[in-house]
């Protein structure tokens, strides 16, 4: 398998920024995410989970199916290195909206990290 170190690298500095994110919050004054989205497809299990996940913890997300909208699909294409990885999520942390924290099929305690929220 081709390894590229640039993609590798950039994931690193996603995890450390969401670790260190998850780290500084403070229990009693839970900050949620501005805007979520959830880039996904109708057939994918783990889309499913992670919708499942976010929905039962009543977290309001946009959902934006990549089968249906090509151009969302050439962004998830983009932020991913070449491949459609799904489900793929665009989070804004603060009210600039200015860089959102993208995330690749994470693990959903590493998406309660993001969303803020407990396991």
């Amino acid at each position: 398998r081709h390894f590229d170190r640039n993609v590798f690298r950039r994931t690193i500095r996603k995890f450390r920024r969401l670790y260190l994110a998850y780290v500084h919050i403070d229990k009693k004054e839970t900050i949620m995410p501005q805007k979520i989205r959830m880039y996904s497809t109708q057939w994918c299990a783990d889309c499913r989970t992670a919708k499942r996940f976010l929905q039962s913890r009543d977290i309001l997300f946009e959902e934006v199916d990549i089968d249906v909208d090509e151009q969302s699909a050439q962004k998830v294409i983009n932020w991913s290195g070449g491949r459609r990885v799904i489900p793929t999520f665009e989070i804004y942390c603060d009210e600039s909206m200015a860089k959102p924290l993208i995330l690749h099929n994470p693990r959903l305690q590493a998406l309660a990290a993001a969303v803020r929220i407990q396991p």
